[in-house]
């Protein structure tokens, strides 16, 4: 499988200006503008947050699953 990230499609509520974001589920990820830390993983859902900027939220995840014996990306909307 490589690599394990996930993709985060985060949301400033304010603007309403989305982005993606790239966060590894142990270590988080950052890019200039946001910063994501992980959360408690729940399974499938792993929480992240975004500790910088604030007003910004996670919308959905976008990651690999198992199927078989081969992985295949799912993307998740975050409620």
């Amino acid at each position: 499988m490589g690599k394990f990230t996930n993709l985060l499609a985060v949301e400033d509520i304010r603007t309403r200006e989305i982005r993606v974001v790239s966060a590894h589920p142990k270590h988080g990820g950052s890019t200039k503008t946001i910063v994501v830390e992980p959360g408690k993983s729940n399974s499938v859902n792993t929480k992240f947050t975004v500790t910088y900027p604030e007003n910004n939220i996670v919308l959905a995840i976008k990651r690999p699953v198992r199927r078989g014996t081969s992985f295949e990306e799912v993307t998740y909307p975050l409620f």
